[in-house]
């Protein structure tokens, strides 16, 4: 998609404007206020996460003895599975490569320039990074 097709899209949109020069916050469609405010917590999304039962504050290694905090990160973990684990590690390693991950198609692209666009506009961001 084209830079200069994208930002003339955007100059024949219609803002309105407050008596700053500042786009209204009713402007940004409500869709994309609750992407940004419903943000759920932390999600375990990982296979590795799967491989450990929670008891009480602690979480145990379902194939060992080895008991960690609730605080441990995924890298602890997943060094645990390499170490310790080599065959599993080997089979959730496979797991986590072969997740898809699929590209925006062309009407999301257009959406989160939209929106990007609006910010700048907004919150008077420089153009330049």
């Amino acid at each position: 998609m084209d830079e200069g097709s994208i930002f003339d899209q955007f100059n024949e949109a219609e803002f309105t404007s407050t008596s700053n020069s500042i786009v209204s916050q009713n402007e940004f469609e409500p869709e994309a206020l609750t992407e940004i405010t419903n943000r759920s917590s932390k999600r375990k999304i990982d296979p590795f996460w799967d491989e450990h039962t929670v008891t009480g504050n602690k979480q145990h290694c379902n194939y060992c003895d080895t008991a960690y905090s609730m605080d441990t990160g995924l890298s602890t973990i997943k060094k645990h599975f390499k170490h310790n684990h080599p065959d599993r590690w080997d089979e959730l390693i496979k797991i986590v490569n072969k997740t898809n991950i699929e590209p925006y198609n062309a009407d999301k692209i257009l959406q989160i320039n939209h929106s990007l666009v609006k910010w700048i506009i907004t919150d008077q961001q420089a153009f330049s990074i």
